[in-house]
């Protein structure tokens, strides 16, 4: 008869494909990191001067500087208000739950602050790679992309088994011998995680909200000078040029990093804390090996994104637009792909034949491994309609090119059409994944679910900031006045569709990680919570209306310092007379 795996085993599979993810990334790092002069290939170089090449240096550590700048002031103001809140957790939570957000906080902005040094560490090399071809310039992007993809899923993964362990530790679990002491144990173990969650999510805010709102500032002064100069947004000439590029750097790549990050992390928890209270052994007791196949879905996809990335590099060559749209989306499926197959391994290593509940019933064991690729495959069916939406050769896209010859106003009108007609089959695959995965397992298999759509994450996030990298390396080629050919490669980079589909996923991951918190939150009051409650409606209106709150605020707040950075464009254009 077929045993499963132990949860040591389990941790061994997620430890080595976090080596594994780990290693990959600093072989790829290592081909990125030369300096444009020492490049073993140095044919860019000799058609780039020395000079072009010292300004495309110096300009790049401008921005490299800004951008640490700022992400340590909004680090050092995010900072009090973390403290402020660990020290609230520990007096009305517990202990185990601030040293949860503590965690969360501190690995969530180790993984921005390390994408900021490797995206700013290539975009001068991207940028002198475009002087010779596309396929160069792509590659060097994409890998820079992939480094940060990986290391940070991985550092993220290793973040919660550390936490889990250490946790486990402390709480005296492994001290309790009875089924229904050891549940207990497990339970309040997993609440404290969700204070992991939580602190990736607070650091994720404070990066996201403050990048933007520099970033729009930048940007609207940056048009700004356009317009009333004549200076064109990214000239040299121009004084917010540099800023701008710093926000992107922060808000697109910084941001974003931490922003799908806190959901990985949210979903992982609310798995984790689902499956100690929804299943059981089959003798009915609780175990520390039921959270196998939640730690194990995320290292199986790390693996299958390596092997996706690997093929990439390997076997695509660029030469246009097209292609860089077809090899941005071809990786994701292709990872999906192997990841299925891992996936069912997994799946079939870390779980008895029969999958026991604790209220009593069973299911086959491919129901989890079901609801886990009902979320992968419906991801990558949000990637092929946001691709089919977005992409300039497609349908779509060229209807609305033919609405512009007759006005912008039924440009505009056909481009509302078209946006919200592309949300018809995405929502509709999202109810029908989330549909199967409640009528399966409950709302542990709806996190699963959500599981398998971060399976992918790393390429995810590679493919997601490759749009700031280029767009950085197109600014530099700009600056450094290094020609019209490789400013059109580089631009060829940056005007794909590549940049929609994660962006759409990022908004379903953050609210379907949301829903498998509520369900772990629902699953220690499923009789007491009723939505018909006076105080439960109240706060569903109260929290309706939130986001429009916290959106006027940020508008507001993004509007003053717009002001105060224009304001300061325009006092160095009039004292500095040699810009113009």
């Amino acid at each position: 008869m077929f045993q499963q795996i132990s949860f040591a085993a389990s941790v061994v599979i997620v430890l080595a494909g976090a080596a594994l993810a780990l290693s990959w990334a600093y072989y790829l790092y290592k081909d990125i990191a030369q300096p444009i002069a020492d490049s073993a290939d140095d044919e860019a170089s000799k058609l780039t001067s020395d000079i072009r090449r010292d300004s495309l240096q110096a300009l790049a550590k401008k921005i490299r500087n800004g951008a640490f700048y700022l992400f340590w002031e909004q680090g050092t103001a995010g900072l009090w208000i973390a403290a402020g809140i660990v020290v609230w957790l520990a007096l009305a939570s517990s202990v185990y739950t601030a040293i949860a957000f503590g965690w969360g906080v501190a690995v969530s902005a180790g993984c921005g602050y390390f994408s900021l040094v490797v995206a700013t560490s290539v975009t001068a090399r991207t940028s002198a790679k475009a002087a010779k071809n596309i396929d160069q310039s792509y590659k060097i992007a994409l890998k820079a992309c992939c480094v940060i993809g990986f290391t940070v899923v991985a550092i993220n993964l290793l973040a919660v088994l550390v936490l889990l362990l250490t946790l486990y530790v402390l709480q005296g679990c492994e001290l309790e011998h009875y089924s229904v002491d050891k549940r207990a144990c497990l339970r309040r173990l997993f609440h404290s995680m969700v204070g992991y969650a939580l602190g990736g999510g607070f650091s994720a805010l404070i990066g996201k909200v403050s990048g933007c709102i520099f970033a729009k500032a930048a940007d609207s002064a940056a048009d700004d000078g356009r317009i009333q100069k004549e200076l064109p947004a990214g000239s040299p000439r121009n004084p917010a040029t540099v800023a701008d590029y710093v926000g992107g750097m922060v808000a697109d790549l910084s941001g974003m990093c931490m922003d799908l990050c806190s959901s990985f992390s949210g979903v992982m928890c609310a798995a984790l804390l689902l499956s100690s209270s929804h299943l059981s052994t089959s003798t009915g007791e609780a175990d520390l090996s039921l959270q196998s196949f939640a730690l194990v879905v995320p290292a199986l996809g790390l693996i299958g994104s390596v092997l996706a990335s690997y093929s990439q590099f390997v076997l695509v060559r660029v030469y246009s637009k097209r292609d860089v749209e077809s090899g941005l989306g071809s990786i994701v499926f292709v990872a999906g792909i192997i990841s299925t197959g891992l996936i069912w391994i997994g799946g079939y290593l870390t779980h008895e034949r029969t999958v026991h509940f604790a209220e009593g019933r069973t299911t086959g064991y491919n129901t989890p491994f079901l609801c886990v690729c009902a979320g992968l495959w419906s991801s990558l069916v949000y990637l092929w309609a946001a691709e089919y939406s977005s992409a300039t050769s497609n349908l779509p896209v060229q209807e609305l090119l033919n609405a512009c010859r007759s006005g912008p106003a039924t440009n505009i009108i056909y481009g509302l059409a078209l946006g919200q007609r592309s949300t018809f089959l995405p929502t509709f695959v999202l109810a029908l994944t989330s549909f199967y995965s409640l009528q399966s397992l409950g709302y542990y298999g709806l996190a699963l679910s959500v599981l398998g759509l971060l399976s992918t994450l790393p390429l995810r996030i590679a493919v997601d900031g490759f749009i700031p990298v280029a767009r950085n390396a197109a600014g530099l080629a700009d600056l450094a006045g290094m020609g019209d050919h490789p400013r059109i490669r580089l631009q060829a980079l940056i005007l794909t569709h590549a940049l929609t589909p994660p962006r759409v996923q990022a908004v379903v991951v953050g609210g379907v990680a949301s829903l498998s918190l509520y369900g772990a939150f629902l699953a220690d009051q499923p009789k007491s919570l009723q939505i018909y409650q006076d105080g439960v409606f109240a706060g569903l209106l109260l929290g309706a209306m939130l986001p429009y709150m916290f959106s006027a605020m940020l508008v507001r707040t993004s509007a003053q310092a717009t002001k105060g950075v224009t304001t300061e464009a325009r006092d160095q254009i009039r004292r500095e007379t040699g810009i113009l």
